[in-house]
């Protein structure tokens, strides 16, 4: 039995569940059997940020004054300040100029105990300029809220169809879709070649899912730009298997050349949060009422409810990342303690597991509902959330003494892991090296149809999907 080190939650249920569906998906969807996944190499494919290296160095992941910080009263929050604008607001909301590039995690320490504020208080500051943050919350205190109820009433993975009554094709749309390439003993085309994805995400959840189809074929075109941050190295390892292109969609020209490339697209990926694309004409039902009807469109969030109809709540539409879900579903609290050190810091998962998992069921639902759509010719909306993950997690239960000897772990987990360079495209000499995918097609290599990962976003130049 292989299980997750250094928690009590069961992740290696979790990764093997989601990675096993997706493969199990891609079968139905194309015919092709794939290799046997171990729970190992599922789990381990939860790893990467922990394995991964470009040219052999194991670079920071983590701003220096991001993480947890401890209250007087006792109370935990967390601070997410990986992006510049949410840095900025940290400093803020504590008196520190926003250009001061020198700051300290004591001075931040420092400036939350002076300011006599809960951690509550901390954290609807933060967030109202503009921040992330999270207040740690007990697994109980999580299961009393009005969005933990509706998340558990809510699939983990929503896959709603477009209505046929509206199927009115859009002006210019593309006429014909995405079909497996025919199993053939003789063929080498991937298992999703032809299949068109457009990538409007970053960090993870979302370039999961996008890497994960690319890994199987898929053509990928990433979309961020000059005005968003550049994540560096993060970039890079999410960038795997993807075509990268710059659009400000600010402005009429890059909100008009996204949409071209929408009415030809098979899939559109995007972690916006719920509701911030309507206002740029790029809500669902406008993409397929007046782009493109057999669209799947996929919407990933971080406490969205999956499948709901009707207002989106204020608790839905919140900034949120793995680590800070993590906090308020109770997670490190439970990590706290079974730590069974009453002064531990908050003790997450080892790993980014809500993200990673969340990617994991957002391309299988991709796969189930190009399967839909091969009866029906519409578009689905698929929608997961990191907060419903985080809830079918807590519902796995908890590892016991009987599971595991926790010195096993070292030596099993990362022993014989098996890791692929990759070459950076626009660089004469960075490797990345990575964990290989889990999911390989039977008789196939995992390396078949890799294309490098770009130095730095933007490196390509696409008019449209013809000249990919």
């Amino acid at each position: 039995m292989v299980l997750c080190p250094t928690t009590p939650f069961h992740v290696e249920k979790l990764a093997a569940t989601c990675v096993k569906g997706f493969a199990s998906a891609l079968s139905n969807l194309t015919g092709k059997a794939t290799q046997p996944i171990s729970a190992k190499d599922a789990l381990l494919s939860f790893f990467d940020e922990r394995l991964f290296r470009l040219n052999g160095e194991a670079p920071a992941l983590w701003d220096p004054i991001s993480g947890d910080y401890r209250l007087e009263g006792g109370d935990w929050i967390r601070l997410h300040c990986n992006f510049s604008k949410h840095r900025s607001a940290v400093l803020r909301a504590f008196n520190i100029p926003s250009t001061d590039t020198k700051v300290s995690r004591d001075l931040i320490a420092t400036r939350i105990i002076a300011s006599n504020l809960s951690a509550s208080e901390i954290v609807h500051k933060v967030e109202s300029l503009g921040g992330c943050a999270a207040k740690m919350q007990s697994l109980e205190q999580w299961k009393q809220s009005s969005l933990y109820n509706s998340l558990r009433h809510s699939p983990i993975v929503s896959i709603a169809p477009y209505s046929k009554s509206h199927q009115i094709p859009a002006p210019g749309a593309r006429k014909s879709f995405f079909l497996p390439p025919p199993p053939s003993a003789t063929s080498t085309l991937p298992p999703l070649h032809g299949l068109r994805v457009l990538d409007l995400t970053r960090v993870l959840a979302g370039p999961i899912c996008c890497k994960t189809l690319a890994a199987q074929g898929a053509s990928v075109i990433h979309v961020s730009s000059a005005t968003l941050d550049n994540l560096g190295v993060l970039d890079i390892v999410t960038g795997v298997g993807k075509r990268s292109i710059l659009l400000d969609l600010k402005t009429e020209p890059g909100i008009l050349k996204l949409k071209d490339l929408i009415r030809e697209a098979d899939v559109l990926v995007q972690a916006y949060r719920p509701g911030a694309l309507d206002a740029l004409g790029l809500g669902v039902e406008q993409v397929w009422r007046e782009l493109n009807p057999g669209l799947v469109y996929v919407s990933i969030s971080a406490y969205g409810v999956p499948g709901k109809t009707g207002e989106i709540g204020e608790e839905e539409k919140r900034r949120g990342f793995d680590s800070l879900v993590q906090m308020v579903t109770g997670i490190c609290r439970e990590g706290q303690k079974d730590s069974q050190d009453t002064n531990s810091k908050p003790v997450p998962l080892p790993c980014q597991a809500l993200d990673h998992a969340t990617g994991w069921f957002a391309a299988g639902g991709v796969l189930e509902a190009l399967q839909r759509r091969k009866e029906s010719s519409a578009g689905s909306l698929v929608q997961v959330s990191l907060a419903r993950t985080s809830v079918w997690l807590e519902a796995l239960g908890r590892k016991t003494t009987l599971d595991v000897d926790d010195s096993s772990w070292k030596t099993d987990l990362f022993r014989d892991v098996v890791l692929e360079d990759v070459a950076v495209r626009g660089s004469k000499n960075l490797v990345l090296t990575q964990v290989s995918t889990p999911v390989v097609v039977s008789g196939e290599s995992s390396k078949s149809y890799l294309l490098g990962p770009p130095e730095t976003l933007g490196l390509d130049s696409i008019d449209g999907w013809d000249n990919m």
